[in-house]
């Protein structure tokens, strides 16, 4: 099944130890990336999103030059229609959350991720388990303005924030080494996972759990059973 993005948003800062933002999923069975931005340190306590934790789903988490710390969530088959994202901080600080819903993504943690902070055009290089795999990532930066996407991500779903940026590859062919990055005026960290598609499949039959037992048939005197 090939991967497709059903819906992103973003939000950008304001201050608070919690903030709550709401988020359409239009199908069963949808993947949710959930990404946060925080000012001023590790503060991030709980995420929720329709009143289930992604919190303990952390693909990474990187710390900036400016004390900034960036985080990227996943959450599988997420609830449909309208519903809130709630994330919690240990402290009130300025809070950006970007989120991004897709189809036909595996289920469970991505194949591989990684994380970068250094300087203004950090840069992470992935390697796609199977072809047609994306990659997702996330930046969050202080001050300068909008971060733009280089390497091979190809959308930026920044919307009215100009303090963080969501974006992704779309299908990537094969399986080569791809490198991803954001670029902006000042030091900000980066989160970036490659998602592989979902397969698809049923279970194994009866047969390839367990061999038959047949009905003893008698061979002269002696009984068998078949197995």
């Amino acid at each position: 099944m090939a991967i497709a993005l059903d819906n992103a948003v973003d939000h950008n800062f304001a201050s608070a130890s919690s903030r709550t933002v709401a988020f359409t999923v239009a199908g069963a069975n949808e993947k949710l990336i959930v990404s946060v931005g925080m000012d001023g340190g590790d503060t991030v306590t709980a995420g929720t999103y329709a009143g289930v934790s992604f919190f303990g789903n952390l693909i990474g988490k990187i710390v900036d030059g400016n004390g900034g710390y960036s985080y990227e969530f996943w959450l599988d088959n997420p609830a449909t229609g309208t519903n809130n994202i709630i994330v919690t901080s240990s402290v009130a600080d300025n809070m950006r959350i970007s989120s991004a819903a897709y189809t036909g993504m595996a289920t469970g943690a991505p194949a591989s991720s990684g994380t970068n902070a250094s300087g203004t055009s950090p840069s992470v290089s992935l390697t796609p388990a199977v072809t047609n795999s994306w990659i997702v990532g996330y930046c969050m930066e202080h001050a300068s303005g909008a971060p733009i996407i280089t390497g091979s991500f190809v959308t930026n779903y920044r919307s009215g924030s100009t303090y963080q940026a969501l974006a992704d590859t779309g299908a990537i062919t094969g399986t080569s080494l791809t490198t991803v990055g954001f670029a902006t005026g000042t030091n900000f960290g980066m989160v970036a996972a490659v998602f592989s598609p979902d397969t698809g499949g049923g279970g194994p039959t009866d047969a390839q759990i367990s061999p038959a037992i047949h009905q003893p048939t008698v061979d002269g005197v002696m009984g068998r059973v078949d197995v």
